[in-house]
């Protein structure tokens, strides 16, 4: 590197809304409905008759969600960014409190910095 600190303040869930909310949970989503869809609209066209009544599992249909959720998290884990790329990372809200002072929550740190990035992702 080029030898300055970084520090990581995120506010809730590592990952943003893309992770927890968005992109990964709809897409999940939406692959057991193409499954449900397939299987009851286009059965026919493979052989796939269905005879009684369909029920979907929501319950199930979100467990899967938090596995698929879970295995890709790691990604954006808190100890991939503390560990491999030696950040340092806060949860909480943060609040510039000076043109050079950053404090996370009420009762957190205030930290000092050169230069601060903002990048504070999308709401959804």
């Amino acid at each position: 590197g080029l030898g300055g600190k970084v520090a990581i303040i995120e506010e809730h869930m590592f990952g943003g809304d893309c992770l927890n909310f968005g992109c990964v949970p709809s897409k999940a989503i939406l692959r057991s409905a193409r499954v449900a869809y397939d299987t009851i609209i286009r059965g026919k066209e493979f052989g796939i008759e269905i005879d009684g009544e369909i029920k979907i599992n929501f319950e199930s249909v979100m467990e899967r969600v938090r596995r698929i959720r879970s295995k890709i998290s790691s990604h954006d884990a808190c100890e991939r960014f503390t560990k491999i790329y030696n950040m340092d990372v806060y949860i909480g809200h943060a609040k510039f409190t000076g043109v050079d002072t950053i404090k996370i929550g009420d009762n957190g740190p205030e930290l000092k910095f050169a230069r601060c990035v903002i990048a504070t992702g999308a709401k959804a």
